[in-house]
């Protein structure tokens, strides 16, 4: 091995070691920086109180402006945001087949299944002693 190959060796050797000697904080930061935008963009609002046994039907809720619908699949309760994504209106639900369906571009969304061709985002939830809580983006209106 000539000096040339071995200042070329060093200097890779260096970069890696302090790729793996950073990677771990940098890491770290990350998980911080998506925690505090988490904090700022998002925010929990009061959905109500539910229990999966009981909750038999969809029911269409305003939440902090936001028309959410909140139904039970597979035992648990969800929540999507119910504006229709192609025309921005909200959908009409139909009881008795379990489904939305916006009015205007006749796309439609059934809740047994979850499948349709109106696009709802499903919304984080969490239980905190017997209140479910929904994830809204902060001042986000319909």
């Amino acid at each position: 091995m000539n000096r040339l190959q071995f200042l070329k060796e060093m200097r890779n050797s260096l970069v890696e070691t302090v790729k793996e000697a950073s990677a771990p904080l940098l890491e770290e930061e990350v998980k911080k920086m998506k925690e505090i935008f988490s904090s700022v963009h998002y925010a929990w609002h009061l959905l109500g109180t539910y229990d999966a046994a009981e909750l038999k039907r969809a029911e269409m809720r305003n939440v902090h402006h936001v028309p959410v619908v909140v139904y039970v699949q597979n035992g648990k309760i969800k929540a999507r945001k119910a504006i229709c994504s192609h025309c921005h209106v909200i959908p009409h639900y139909i009881e008795l087949e379990h489904r939305l369906i916006c009015l205007y571009c006749d796309r439609e969304f059934d809740l047994a299944s979850e499948t349709g061709t109106l696009k709802l985002p499903l919304l984080a939830t969490k239980k905190i002693k017997n209140q479910w809580y929904v994830r809204l983006e902060r001042d986000s209106y319909a």
